[in-house]
């Protein structure tokens, strides 16, 4: 088994054999002041969120529907935003290569919490590229900001991760991938 290291200050790990190639993205760090930035997010959410049950309660209470059609949807958009925080916040990917297949997981502490999955096979292509982050003004897209992550372009589709490394993180990967399936 190959452990590679490269570039130094990179936090991810990669696992390669023969037959197999393992990748494991890392969670954000949390600091003291990342702790109490998660703490103060968390509670206001929490409040936002925890302030639908009375109202719901005194419609079901009362009977009254557009009290219940209002509030259900709210509480389904304040449960979709908690999952996205802590996918964000506790997060990780796990991309696993075998002879015939890889996979994209996602993992949230020690739940697999979603798996996208294709045939090596089918794999036309490894590179790094850039997600841009914007908002459309007038037609046109301003870049606020910009993302690198690695893609996978299979026959019929592309497979993304890792977004949010450093350039030479993607371009490493990318090129381990490739050599990887290269070197089968």
């Amino acid at each position: 088994m190959t452990f590679s290291a490269n570039p130094n200050y990179s936090l991810v790990k990669i696992k390669k054999t023969f037959n197999k190639l393992n990748i494991v993205l890392p969670r954000k760090r949390i600091d003291n002041i990342r702790v109490i930035a998660l703490t103060v997010k968390y509670l206001i959410v929490a409040a936002f969120g925890l302030s639908f049950f009375p109202i719901s309660g005194i419609g079901l209470m009362a009977g009254i529907l557009p009290a219940l059609g209002i509030t259900v949807p709210l509480l389904l958009i304040w449960l979709a935003v908690i999952d996205q925080f802590i996918i964000s916040d506790f997060g990780n990917h796990k991309i696993c290569f075998n002879e015939d297949n890889f996979s994209i997981e996602l993992w949230i502490f020690t739940f697999r919490r979603s798996i996208k999955s294709g045939k090596i096979r089918d794999i036309r292509d490894v590179f790094q590229s850039i997600i841009r982050l914007g908002k459309e003004d007038n037609l046109q897209l301003e870049s606020h900001q910009e993302k690198e992550m690695i893609t996978i372009q299979t026959e019929y589709k592309r497979f993304s991760f890792g977004i949010g490394l450093s350039a030479q993180e993607c371009l490493w990967i990318a090129q381990e991938i490739k050599d990887w399936l290269r070197g089968r």
